[in-house]
């Protein structure tokens, strides 16, 4: 266990949902572990009653946090290829009835949903038990800067990309992964387990500042590096990053929240500068496309 550092064992391999391991009291209770479906080998720990802990996935490299769903039926319909979000800080009845409707394959959430960690704690897991997965995977816009959506206090201010980007050679991707490491923590603890990091558009002069300082620099090779630093910071702390604005943002004149932007830039140049540090995290799971039209292409 990552918080306990208690003994971990290994779970069934099973394709069906599986209670966890008894608590120390020997029952499951209505705090009782879930394993998710997936046909892997899982790791799980013998925690104290009541203790918050990961369980570490033997072949993803991922870290599942405790759903307190209890024995939750699960539903056997395939999820809709949707992220859905809530209108605030609590899950309304009528919201809690579409989702369970329509079972989006997750959740996202914004500023409007974050007051406190216990609120947002209990907001994950009433999600999660509104569709029956405790799986669901919940995500955050959460870079940092101007994209920030845990108020600052509680939680850290987080400096933006930009910020990273300036910092000499040498420790620049030493700094992003320890401040996404710490992103993985104070989001996992919340429920939040998909995190829409890292921001690997170009910054351009001539671009609109919807992007900005959301890009960690105006040379393609070091967004690439820092944009690695920031995932690898982030899946060791066991949150997914998504590498946006596919395949690049910072070229558009206009913000692509109210119009569409429209990149007019030869093809090749496309592919030398904008295109570059996408090809090189392309190994990444998820990614986030850019609302833009690119003529050339």
């Amino acid at each position: 266990c990552q918080n306990c550092l208690g003994k971990v064992q290994k779970g069934p391999h099973r394709n069906s949902w599986t209670p966890h391991a008894p608590n120390a009291e020997g029952r499951f209770g209505q705090e009782g572990y879930l394993l998710p479906r997936s046909g892997r080998i899982f790791l799980y720990c013998q925690c104290r009653p009541r203790r918050m802990c990961q369980v570490k996935s033997q072949k993803a490299g991922l870290y599942h946090h405790r759903a307190e769903i209890g024995r939750q039926e699960v539903t056997s319909s395939i999820p809709m290829a949707a992220v859905f979000g809530c209108a605030g800080p609590e899950l309304q009845a009528e919201e809690a009835a579409f989702f369970r409707d329509a079972n989006p394959l997750g959740f996202i959430l914004f500023a409007r949903n974050c007051k406190s960690p216990k609120q947002i704690r209990r907001l994950t897991t009433a999600l999660r038990m509104t569709i029956g997965r405790a799986d669901a995977p919940i995500l955050m816009d959460h870079e940092g800067g101007r994209v920030q959506r845990l108020p600052s206090p509680p939680w850290r201010e987080v400096a933006a990309p930009a910020q990273f980007g300036m910092l000499p050679e040498n420790v620049a991707a030493a700094a992003v992964t320890i401040n996404a490491r710490l992103m993985a923590f104070e989001l996992l603890e919340l429920g939040v387990d998909v995190n829409c990091v890292p921001c690997l558009d170009v910054k351009d002069p001539e671009g609109h500042q919807v992007i900005g300082d959301r890009a960690y620099s105006d040379n393609p090779t070091v967004v690439a590096k820092l944009g690695r630093a920031a995932a690898n910071g982030l899946l060791a702390g066991g949150v997914l990053p998504i590498i946006k604005h596919i395949p690049g943002h910072g070229r558009a004149t206009v913000d692509s929240h109210s119009e569409l932007p429209i990149v007019r830039a030869d093809g090749q140049e496309l592919v030398d500068r904008d295109f570059h540090p996408f090809q090189d995290l392309a190994d990444l799971p998820l990614g986030m496309t850019a609302h833009v039209l690119y003529s050339s292409i």
